[in-house]
């Protein structure tokens, strides 16, 4: 009997299929542009290495804006290479912040690196340096070998490590620069040419305020005497929309120095206060008639944070508004926007405990109804207008 054989199996017939959906990778770039915008930046390094197309859009993120600060000198010379071996990187950098060595710790050759990268980032607009052992230390740096010739020209410039004369030809080429915070510079001394665009300074000294300029916001230590802060900003009162008062000592009195800004400046638009310092004994209570606030003719915000003081007294009321109770802050502040009705916004907070913070923003609607909202935690950069108006 014949054997059958099974069938032959047919050749296997291997086929691409082109998926009905078009792939991610098809989508406009403005697209995106928006979802990036959403991603944090340890993922976004990760879209780098994924797909060349998510390669070009990522990295005009991830290299906006860098922060350099905390992460050491090996941080800072990784990005330094990066950005010379790729310049294009660096044209994307518009922020960046550094914390460096003084300059008689710098090796010369970290210096020359970082030379090297902030010659090629010539779209820079906001730059921040600052010290690495003492972060906002009354140090600085006579160097300012490796930013003098720099091409970009800034808008921002928050300087906490060179001394103004080291970096004299820096300072003719910013043309642009707008803001500027030098708390260690000493005296501001520039020519009609150097910076004439600067309307916002920050300085240790009201003294050392550029005189003839028509400064709109300044930021500067608490007042210790009348006629001192009297003569110093005076001079800026028909320009003057900002005013931010860093309170570095428990000695002085919060509502004296209100009613003299007030009696000097009754045009400011924009006012805040903080603490910088813990003091070892915090103040009990402070004298604080919110009616001083009816002074003051266009003023819009106000911020009050702080670390030291428990308690406000108002003399007029006889109340008692304890800063670490939610509901004496909402009543504080708005006996305050009572007083001056051209107040949209108030801001009062006060650390309760160490690094436990409580702050309460009071609103004024279009319909005058004042609302009310609790935070826990405050950033006096952010909440007022020096950097950001």
């Amino acid at each position: 009997m014949p054997s059958i054989s099974p069938p032959r199996p047919k050749p296997f017939e291997t086929r691409l299929c082109k998926p009905k959906v078009a792939p991610m990778v098809f989508l406009p770039a403005e697209i995106y542009a928006i979802i990036f915008a959403e991603v944090e930046p340890s993922a976004l390094a990760v879209l780098c290495r994924t797909c060349r197309h998510f390669l070009d859009q990522a990295q005009h993120i991830l290299f906006h804006t860098i922060d350099l600060e905390g992460h050491g000198m090996r941080a800072t010379k990784s990005w330094c290479l990066a950005v010379t071996r790729h310049p294009h990187l660096a044209q994307r950098v518009a922020a960046l912040s550094l914390q460096l060595p003084e300059v008689a710790k710098l090796d010369p050759a970290d210096g020359t690196k970082i030379h090297r990268a902030l010659m090629l980032c010539v779209n820079l607009k906001e730059l921040k340096v600052t010290f690495e052992e003492i972060l906002g230390g009354n140090h600085r740096s006579a160097g300012g070998w490796f930013i003098n010739e720099c091409p970009f020209r800034l808008t921002k410039f928050n300087n906490l490590y060179f001394e103004q004369d080291w970096i004299a030809p820096f300072w003719r080429a910013q043309s642009e620069l707008r803001v500027l915070s030098a708390p260690y510079c000493g005296p501001l001394t520039f020519s009609d040419e150097q910076l004439p665009n600067l309307v916002a300074v920050k300085v240790c000294d009201v003294q050392y305020l550029p005189a003839g300029r028509p400064l709109q916001r300044i930021e500067a230590p608490f007042p210790s005497s009348l006629d001192h802060y009297y003569s110093g900003l005076a001079q800026y009162s028909h320009s003057l929309t900002t005013l931010n008062l860093l309170r570095e000592s428990a000695d002085t009195s919060i509502w004296h120095a209100v009613i003299l800004i007030a009696r000097v400046l009754p045009a400011l638009v924009n006012f805040g206060i903080t603490e910088v310092k813990r003091s070892e004994r915090r103040s009990i209570a402070q004298s604080a008639p919110a009616n001083i606030f009816q002074n003051f003719c266009r003023l819009e915000t106000f911020v009050l944070l702080l670390i030291n003081v428990t308690r406000f007294r108002d003399p007029d009321s006889r109340r008692i508004y304890a800063m670490g109770h939610e509901g004496h802050l909402k009543d504080f502040g708005a006996a305050i926007m009572e007083a001056c009705p051209t107040l949209r916004q108030t801001v009062l907070g006060s650390e309760v405990q160490l690094d436990r913070q409580l702050t309460c923003t009071l609103r004024r609607d279009l319909h005058g109804a004042i609302c009310s909202e609790t935070g826990t935690t405050f950033d006096f950069d952010a909440m007022s207008k020096f950097w950001n108006p």
